[in-house]
């Protein structure tokens, strides 16, 4: 039972850097659309800029999951320095 309980953690932990992942571009996406980036505390200004190194500006429909992918692995890689 213990063994199905940490599989399905893990599972969870999984999913939520998912959903982390499509948070942090329609946050970053917000910030343009709303043209505020100057106006951004550093550290949250440090992530922006993060996201968009791995993500351009969405200016019209396109496939995402492969700029997903690489912003679920930043989160990932970076967890312990992201000043959250």
């Amino acid at each position: 039972m213990g063994t199905n309980s940490a599989e399905l953690c893990a599972q969870v932990i999984e999913n939520c850097y998912q959903v982390l992942s499509v948070l942090y571009l329609a946050m970053a996406q917000a910030v343009d659309c709303l043209g505020i980036a100057e106006q951004l505390a550093p550290a949250t200004k440090a992530q922006y800029e993060a996201v968009r190194a791995l993500s351009a500006t969405i200016v019209e429909d396109r496939p995402l999951h492969e700029e997903l992918a690489k912003i679920e692995g930043f989160l990932k890689g970076n967890v312990k320095t992201l000043n959250c």
